[in-house]
């Protein structure tokens, strides 16, 4: 996945529109009914997704992860990145 420099801490993510989502003990199956593809999230891709019901900035998302899984906030920071940046490439995250 490539580096985005442009994500920023203050970048606002939210869920986008037309995907269902169902939790299947402790991971999320999102679907994507105007693409026709599904995705599978393991359980800390389920927290983001969990963490995003409501809009959010990419500094307070990783804030939010690095306390609940008690990993330094630069490390969370770039994972939460990374991660998010490929949710975006695929459509299952906006910009707001």
């Amino acid at each position: 996945m490539s580096d985005q420099p442009d994500l920023t801490d203050d970048v606002r993510l939210a869920r986008s529109e037309g995907l269902v989502a169902s939790e299947v003990n402790g991971e999320t199956v999102i679907l994507s009914i105007e693409r026709g593809h599904f995705f599978h999230l393991n359980a800390t891709g389920s927290r983001i997704w969990n963490l995003l019901d409501a809009p959010m900035t990419v500094a307070a998302l990783s804030a939010a992860l690095s306390e609940r899984f008690a990993v330094g906030i630069e490390e969370c920071r770039r994972d939460v990145t990374e991660f998010v940046a490929g949710m975006l490439e695929r459509g299952l995250l906006e910009r707001v």
